[in-house]
């Protein structure tokens, strides 16, 4: 178990003290989790697959998902992954997570981001607040991503084939016919254009 923290939570309506009161647990596959308690918290690295985490689902109220690097956006991924394998607890991110990077972090599923006090000096929470809309500006929402998210659910996972959630879209078709000409002739014709 791991002691409590002292970093900075930030929320769409800015910086928030830790209200977590309990231990971390740190994720392993190979720990026995049988008696891990009801409404526990769990520490998880960020290159953990997500379906090994399902079977504890009803017994977490929090998995935090560590990001030991602003670079790297694997932690991302696992929280999206999460969500639709139908976890439905509080979801952080914890770590070198930057502004720029909160709606992402909002979109991917997290519902609050972890940070160091050193890095809420250096990002104030005036820059937080800047992208606490994170719904704003979304292609993937106009798209029709919340559709075919709740299709999911309602499915409850099982083998579907779901149809491309912006199907309305029409895409222009390819032509099979036309082959590509050799890079020799189409410096002709462009100088022959001109």
């Amino acid at each position: 178990m791991e002691g409590l923290n002292s970093g900075i939570l930030v929320r769409d309506t800015g910086f928030h003290d830790d209200d977590w009161h309990g231990d971390f647990v740190r994720w392993g596959s190979d720990n026995d989790y049988s008696a891990l308690p009801d409404g526990a918290a769990l520490n998880v690295e960020n290159c953990v697959p997500a379906e090994d985490i399902v079977p504890l689902f009803e017994r977490i109220a929090l998995i935090r998902i560590s990001f030991p690097s602003h670079l790297d956006g694997r932690g991302f991924t696992l929280a999206r992954h999460l969500r639709l394998l139908g976890y439905r607890g509080r979801l952080r991110a914890a770590g070198h997570i930057i502004a720029d990077q909160y709606a992402m972090a909002r979109r991917s599923g997290f519902d609050e981001v972890e940070i160091e006090p050193a890095l809420a000096q250096r990002q104030p929470e005036e820059q937080w607040l800047f992208r606490a809309d994170w719904r704003t500006h979304d292609y993937q929402e106009r798209l029709g991503r919340r559709r075919c998210d709740q299709a999911l659910n309602e499915q409850d996972q099982k083998q579907l084939s779901l149809p491309f959630a912006g199907s309305h879209l029409q895409l222009p078709q390819a032509s099979t016919t036309r082959q590509r000409e050799p890079r020799r002739h189409r410096r002709k014709s462009r100088r022959a254009a001109q």
